[in-house]
């Protein structure tokens, strides 16, 4: 019996890349990448979006049947993986808004973005939108910038990417 070494596959060397270059090149009767001007950055969030539901659809049965396969070798028919979708990215959560957490910033909280402390701003608006990248619904905030050299007045950031001000 003849198994495949994990050591033969790391995910670092081509599973995510080759997801993102599958995505970017892919074409069938529902979708075309080209066809539809499909961006690197777009193809990287559908990668995420994709990953992400994955681990949300994870099943006992479907490890056990890929980690035989792999330990095997006999049998290259795995079982079909089937991403089950939270949310439908179109309409608004049906409880809505009634079971939707609440905002963490109100209008006139200063902020700034976890990534960037050096930017910061001010509360100025908030709405509720399905966030690609988490691959739920969550609050979006629209920030009046302190800093006003630039051109930019104001930006938008999801909850999860701002701070409350000290």
């Amino acid at each position: 019996m003849s198994s495949i070494p994990i050591e033969a596959a790391p995910v670092r060397d081509f599973n995510v890349p080759a997801l993102i270059d599958c995505l970017g090149n892919f074409s069938d009767a529902y979708f075309d990448a080209t066809w539809m001007h499909l961006s690197v950055e777009e193809a990287e969030a559908l990668a995420a979006l994709l990953i992400h539901q994955l681990t949300r659809s994870l099943s006992g049965k479907l490890l056990a049947a890929y980690l035989h396969a792999l330990r095997s070798g006999e049998s290259l028919d795995l079982p079909p993986i089937k991403i089950r979708v939270r949310h439908p990215m179109r309409c608004l959560p049906l409880d809505f808004p009634g079971e939707a957490p609440l905002p963490v910033f109100l209008y006139g909280d200063p902020v700034r973005w976890t990534a960037d402390t050096l930017t910061t701003g001010t509360v100025i608006g908030r709405y509720f939108a399905y966030a690609h990248h988490r691959g739920c619904w969550a609050w979006n905030y629209l920030i009046w910038l302190n800093d006003l050299t630039g051109q930019v007045l104001a930006d938008s950031a999801w909850e999860d990417d701002l701070e409350a001000m000290p």
